[in-house]
């Protein structure tokens, strides 16, 4: 470098304006291309030749970013006369005019910009404090901002207590520190880290003129096919919550007090003042040197338009409520002269032919083979029909993650369509009715259709207000799933007596599996097929017969093993449970001797999922008895046999110390409520044997082989590749636990950081959110996760193009999950291994799933080898499945999905101690699925305790507070915020059904109780006076610094 002879004011101005927008320039300049021009001589001669080579060679290894660090960082240790100078006139003459004369301005006045940066993270840090993820944010902020004692305290914060946690000790140690740019490295730091929609909520100003200038230095810099990555094309990343265990902690200061609205955050971020002293946002001081918003990419719409434009799920990586921003009253003609017709591939075109000539079709063909590009040129074919009348599309699907990525599909491949995406959980919505004139394609989950189907009174909708309707995924369409349950509306509008007289939508099915069921030969496989088609009202069945190669060259299939494992030898645990279980038992057989239906269980399974079936048997069987004492008693002991039967599954399949220590909360659990003397006697008998049981634990014995076996494959097929993308799936969440505590503590495999991914559910319950999904998947897409540890969630939907492992670890269903799961592996060279125990007869159950595929696809052959020849059996058969399925309907006389045994008034009692809570007339239904109590009278029956793991499950619904039973301390359900109201929320698996002749049963979904909800009304949510509402006036729950008040 050389020598120094000192900085002039002019290099100091610009030396402290690069330092205030440092962030943004680094990510826009191309250094290499800056030092390699003309011009550079004077700032090459400041760094000197060895440090202009090593930014080069920065660039290329690392890339543009780090390059841009490492010479200013070069930079900002040079004192020699003229060095920013010189940088200002590259700056301009490599075309960053619009940088240089924001360099140029009069130095900025920081004092009142540091108190406004310090008054923003104040108010926005509660907010977007469980967004984070603190630790990735060290490595730019430990250069200028923070101590490496700071760094070391937050992420020991993050370990101990979590994410949050760890997030407001950040905060408070960014408003605590002296550095003149912390928060532009905290914003910097965000945007580095992929946490861009966090960085947008902070500061809107500040992302979203960096965006313009990162779009900007795209266009200045790039040359060939050489060219920054464009920001806006930059996806909105949520931080998930990483550690279950998250707890939040007090910040030192107070956010109350900061409660300001979006408009007033806007106005309250003055950077410098102009020559009239008028206070300038960063919006504005960008905006005055004239920069430009970068010209909207235009996408092609043909049928190869990405790698992932012919996969099942089409993955945008846009939040979801982009799917929604388009004016829902425009007409589309600007976008639909200019929209091409979607171009399919040959064996597409084969799977779209009978869609588009309007027949009702179920299209069957492998996952990542682009299903959806072809439901979509349907669509697109559906709409440009010539015949009168008004379109309307119905997209349906199982869940919401997928719904926004088909929406998100459609809205970039088709966007002359006006799409809604409707999802659960947002009561601000209109209503179906409300929306249709408006939508020309709806994404949606299936439930929210068929409940505006049943709610006709409300919502004013027939199916007969659809032209086309998609399922997603239809070979759910069997018994009681959302998707027949539409099909039976559809059904009886077309079999209704005196004939159809409405008209009906097309409806074309979507699946990679039709299954078989339980067939045992092919006649009985067809007829499977058949009832799929009859429920879907299917007249063809469309796959790839003609096309076959160029399938096989755009659909990989990966290589498929099953990998036998011996167990372990000698299990001591494994022993110790199996005797405790024997006792209980014969203690659970003694005590319900007078209830005749109580079955023995079954023999040798303990471990398995059988006992877990005889467990759900018993427990309904003891429910509906009357002897209290006899109830209570063998309730208790059938909890300690399934906590058992738990423990031994966790065992089989993970550490021997997992199992001991999910047994170890789970006695806790028991023991800090009001307990019954079997529960003490079983509680004093694990405990008596704790100690044996943590010396058999940590036995060289115990070390489970499959492990081992799991092990060598995850590192021999990341040893291969690197950047492999893996999938392991599991039976339960307990055993997502353990696994990924496993592999979070083997050093080998830690480096891979594997996360979790299951259903939604509360956090109390293992369950995420649906964010929470959607955030795991974009991290395991970016590499951030490189492997998942999942349970069946996972097997439907998940798009990863990388991902190139996939393993069953010791779990199997049917064909349909093994096909689904199977399809998860999209990339070349991919691998599908079933991990099993030897002698447990799941090796032998796969093998049974795979010929069970065969027989379906010769099924398939021969049906439409039938059809092709005569189709009038075909079709004459599925007339009378679909008569046959309508008489069965009407002769158990209720609607689907309804009574299990009574029609009128019933109460719930305790399911353990049958202590009474509340009539079916107290509770009200929200969002759907949600019931809260509405007595006066319910307090006296319950205890109200704060939640140990509050969540916040949306903008209008958080958790705060458990409720259990007055007497037996069973747990009845939560306490939730809904709309600033607290409700006290029940689960009626916690409940024993009674109607008034005594008649008992019990449920483990709302749905199946037999009472038609009433809705929580919306006037008394919204504060009317109108009506009054007995919960809130009478016992209103403040749960607050950890004590409850009444």
């Amino acid at each position: 470098m050389a020598s120094a002879s000192g900085l002039t004011q002019q290099d100091k101005n610009i030396r402290d304006k690069v330092k205030v927008y440092r962030p943004l320039i680094e990510g826009i300049i191309n250094p290499t291309q800056m030092l390699s021009s003309a011009e550079a001589v004077t700032l090459k001669h400041c760094l000197g030749d060895a440090s202009v080579q090593l930014i080069k060679s920065r660039q290329t290894n690392e890339g543009d970013l780090s390059a841009a660090r490492l010479m200013f960082d070069t930079m900002e240790k040079c004192e020699e006369c003229g060095v920013w100078t010189a940088f200002d006139d590259l700056v301009q003459n490599a075309g960053y005019t619009r940088i240089s004369l924001i360099l140029r301005e009069e130095p900025m006045e920081n004092e009142e910009n540091e108190e406004n940066n310090k008054h923003l993270l104040k108010v926005m840090g509660p907010i977007v404090k469980h967004k984070i993820d603190p630790v990735v944010l060290l490595p730019q902020l430990l250069r200028d901002t923070l101590s490496e004692w700071d760094g070391q305290n937050v992420r020991a914060e993050a370990t101990n207590k979590g994410d949050i946690s760890a997030t407001v000790l950040l905060f408070d140690l960014l408003l605590k520190s002296k550095t003149r740019n912390w928060f532009g490295d905290f914003m910097s730091a965000l945007i580095e880290s992929q946490q861009h929609n966090v960085a947008d909520e902070i500061d809107p100003d500040y992302y979203q003129e960096w965006k313009k200038l990162r779009s900007e230095g795209s266009s200045c810099t790039s040359t060939g096919d050489e060219s920054l990555e464009s920001v806006s094309s930059q996806t909105s990343v949520k931080r998930i919550y990483q550690n279950d265990e998250e707890q939040e902690m007090e910040i030192s200061y107070d956010y109350q007090e900061n409660n300001l609205n979006r408009d007033e955050l806007q106005s309250a971020k003055p950077l410098s003042k102009d020559v009239t002293g008028h206070t300038k946002t960063s919006s504005e001081l960008l905006l005055n040197v004239g920069l430009e918003t970068r010209d909207k990419q235009k996408c092609s719409v043909s049928g190869e338009w990405t790698p992932d434009a012919n996969s099942d799920n089409t993955t945008s990586k846009q939040s979801v409520d982009d799917s929604n921003t388009r004016d829902l009253t425009s007409d589309g003609e600007e976008d639909a002269e200019q929209e091409a017709e979607l171009q399919l591939r040959d064996y597409q075109k084969e799977l779209a032919r009978a869609g588009l000539e309007g027949k009702n079709c179920v299209i069957v063909a492998p996952t990542g083979s682009g299903k959806t590009m072809v439901a979509l040129k349907i669509i697109q074919k559906h709409f440009s029909r010539q015949d009168s009348g008004i379109r309307k599309v119905a997209f349906l699907v199982n869940n919401v993650g997928l719904a926004s990525q088909q929406a998100a599909a459609c809205k970039k491949i088709l966007p002359s369509l006006r799409t809604k995406l409707m999802c659960g959980g947002n009561e601000e919505q209109l209503s179906l009715s409300m929306l249709l004139p408006m939508v020309d394609v709806f994404f949606m989950t299936a439930q929210i259709l068929l409940d505006a189907l049943r709610n006709r009174n409300q919502e004013n909708i027939s199916l007969s207000q659809f032209t086309l309707i998609v399922f997603d995924e239809c070979h759910h369409t069997f018994k009681k799933h959302p998707f027949n349950g539409i099909m039976f509306s559809y059904m009886d509008q077309k079999l209704q007596e005196g004939g159809q007289t409405s008209p009906l939508p097309q409806v074309i099915g979507l699946t990679a599996s039709m299954g078989v069921g339980k067939a045992k030969n092919i006649e009985q496989a067809k007829m499977h097929i058949q009832k799929l088609c009859a429920n879907l009202d299917a007249s063809q069945i469309c796959t790839v017969q003609k096309a076959v190669g160029e399938l096989a060259d755009f659909v990989p299939v990966p290589d498929e093993d099953i990998k036998s494992v011996e167990g372990r030898r000698e299990d001591k645990f494994a022993d110790f449970i199996q005797s405790w279980m024997d006792s209980i038992e014969k203690k659970i057989k003694a005590k319900g001797s007078s209830c005749a239906t109580l079955e023995d269980p079954p023999r040798g399974k303990r471990d398995r999922q059988e006992y877990k079936q005889w467990i759900s048997k018993i427990r309904r069987d003891v429910a509906v008895v009357y002897d209290s004492d006899m109830r209570y008693y063998c309730m208790s002991c059938i909890n300690f046999a399934q906590m058992c039967n738990d423990a031994l599954m966790i065992n089989q399949d993970v550490r021997t110390r997992d199992a001991l220590e999910y047994l170890k909360n789970k006695v806790s659990e028991v023991d800090s409520s009001r307990v019954h003397a079997v529960e003490k006697e079983l509680i004093k008998h694990f405990r008596d044997n704790l100690a044996y049981l943590d010396t058999v634990s940590s036995s060289p014995l115990a070390v489970n082989p499959k492990l081992q076996e799991l092990k060598k494959m995850i590192l021999l097929a990341y040893k291969e590749k690197d950047d492999s993308r893996g999938i392991i799936f599991v039976k339960t969440r307990d055993l997502v636990q353990a696994l990924h505590r496993w592999m979070m503590e083997t050093p080998d495999l830690e480096w891979l950081n594997p996360h979790k991914l299951v259903g939604q559910a509360t956090q109390e319950e293992g369950g995420m959110t649906q964010n929470q999904q959607r955030d795991v998947l974009t991290y395991f897409k970016d590499g951030h996760h490189k492997i998942l540890i999942a349970t069946s969630v996972a097997e439907e939907g998940l798009d990863i193009q990388k991902c190139n492992l996939v393993i069953r670890y010791d779990y199997t269903t049917n064909e349909i999950a093994m096909v689904q799961a199977r399809g998860r592996a999209r990339a070349e060279n991919s691998r599908y291994i079933s991990v099993v125990t030897e002698g447990r007869g799941i090796a032998e159950k796969e093998q049974l799933n795979m010929m069970r595929e065969v027989m379906m696809n010769k099924a398939i052959r021969e049906l439409q080898t039938d059809i092709a020849t005569n189709p009038r059996p075909f079709l004459q058969c599925i007339q009378a499945l679909q008569e046959e399925s309508k008489i069965e309907r009407d002769l158990a006389g209720k609607e689907f999905g309804g009574a299990s045994f009574v029609e009128g008034d019933f109460q719930l009692r305790c399911l353990t101690c049958d202590q009474f809570a509340c009539f079916n007339y107290d509770l009200r239904r929200f969002e759907s699925t949600h019931h809260a109590v509405i007595s006066e009278d319910f307090p006296a029956h319950c205890n109200v305790s704060p939640h140990p793991k509050p969540t916040v499950f949306s903008q209008n619904l958080s958790m705060t507070g458990k409720i259990s039973c007055h007497n037996c301390r069973r747990d009845w359900g939560i306490v939730a915020i809904y709309h600033d109201k607290r409700l006290c929320v029940i689960k009626i698996s916690s409940f024993v059904i009674e109607d008034f002749h005594k008649n008992r049963d019990v449920c483990k979904k709302w749905e199946r109780s037999g009472s038609k909800w009433k809705n929580l009304n919306r006037p008394i949510m919204k504060g009317s006076a109108e009506l009054a509402w007995p919960l809130v006036r009478s016992w209103l729950l403040v749960i607050q610094g950890g004590e409850v008040f009444r």
